[in-house]
């Protein structure tokens, strides 16, 4: 499909919810008519397995897939790594005991009974994998592909390296946090059916120490962020990729949600370090934080659940306004009060897209690719194979 033919789909709302938070949203996504949204949505709570859950305790994976063709974009899980090069403290309560008082965090709530059930595929999204520290490359070739494309014929045919995956790594990095993007191509088959797909990452790298009983530990944690796959039947991925990018493009994050994740996240690292401090055996003591945690994350909920539920009738109103006035970027206008960080271009191939606020300037060259500046003097033409248009913010 061309970038003038994605233009001219049309697009329909759906939600990656939290089942273990009364299924508060945590995404919007427009997706083309037509085509099946599955996803899931993981917390570790009352699933602790390993230490490492309670440094990464939450993950998401979605796909999007046109039943017609195959064709399909699909975010994976964060990948999280974890290289410790010393050994575990001694005296450490069994991993079901810890499992088993963390379970009580927040209530132990499991996904609402009237949500469906996590589709089969995505194995343990939560935790991270104990390896040392390797490329963005062997991310993807050694753990991703394992992990979640298990298929006999399938061969790497290639890397990549998209200006656009460059640009996020840049955004994406940190003091003492360095980035490498990368991505690969990789062709198999399914059902008999040749299919060509490529999947990009970034990866990120960080050091965290930390003091228990026996002394001073640096733990190295890197992870493969936000890694993506675009599928298509061989020859066809050129085609049916800029409807997909476009379609990625429409993602919308809650960040109340983000906000709960961050409390959750910091609640649960919390009681674990308060184990660590009392050499693991106040038992008593971490379940009356426990309690005190649960009791402090209800009040939190009951105020989001108020708030969600205004925001959600607002939406709608919204929606529907829009879908009778037939103004398809107005039907998410209400969902729009959720996003941060994204300016709306008119795009003279696709009517109209987003990016990062963090540049002045955005062109595109038609095809999905795009150059950011905050130059005002900067031309994307000059030396250029392709042609770049410039395009004005909405």
């Amino acid at each position: 499909m061309t970038g003038a033919g994605a233009a001219n789909t049309e697009f329909e709302s759906c939600f990656v919810v939290d089942p273990y938070f009364k299924n508060m949203p945590a995404l919007g996504m427009e997706i083309p008519r037509g085509w099946r949204a599955s996803s899931a949505l993981k917390w570790a709570l009352g699933d602790i397995v390993d230490v490492s859950d309670f440094d990464f305790p939450v993950n998401v994976w979605v796909r999007v897939e046109d039943p017609a063709t195959g064709s399909a974009y699909e975010q994976f899980p964060t990948i999280n790594f974890s290289y410790d090069p010393g050994a575990m403290p001694m005296g450490m309560p069994s991993l079901p005991s810890l499992g088993g008082m963390l379970s009580g965090l927040f209530g132990g709530k499991r996904p609402a009974a009237a949500a469906p059930p996590a589709p089969a595929g995505p194995p343990r999204m939560t935790g991270a994998i104990k390896a040392i520290p390797g490329s963005a490359v062997d991310a993807i070739v050694k753990f991703l592909l394992p992990r979640y494309r298990t298929l006999p014929d399938l061969r790497v045919t290639g890397t990549i390296m998209p200006p656009e995956l460059v640009e996020q790594a840049k955004q994406l990095a940190q003091p003492n946090v360095p980035t490498e993007p990368a991505g690969v191509r990789v062709e198999y088959t399914i059902a008999g059916r040749a299919f060509e797909e490529e999947i990009t990452g970034v990866l990120r790298r960080w050091e965290v120490p930390s003091t228990g009983p026996m002394g001073t530990i640096v733990q190295t944690n890197w992870h493969l962020y936000g890694p993506v796959g675009m599928r298509a039947p061989a020859g066809t991925l050129a085609s049916v990729r800029p409807l997909m990018t476009r379609a990625m493009g429409l993602n919308r994050i809650n960040p109340e949600w983000i906000k709960l994740r961050d409390q959750v996240t910091m609640q649960i690292q919390q009681q674990a370090n308060a184990l660590w401090q009392q050499g693991y055996d106040q038992i008593a003591a971490a379940g009356a934080m426990s309690r005190q945690i649960h009791a402090n994350s209800e009040a939190f909920l009951q105020s989001f659940e108020a708030h969600r539920q205004q925001a959600n009738a607002e939406w709608n109103q919204n929606r529907a306004a829009a879908q009778a006035a037939g103004n398809a970027r107005s039907a998410t206008a209400g969902f729009d009060d959720y996003i941060r960080g994204v300016n709306t271009y008119e795009d003279p191939y696709w009517g109209q897209s987003q990016h990062s606020i963090d540049h002045d300037y955005a062109w595109t060259d038609g095809s999905g690719n795009y150059k950011y500046s905050n130059d005002a003097s900067f031309d994307p033409n000059i030396g250029a194979t392709q042609s770049w248009q410039l395009m004005k913010k909405v």
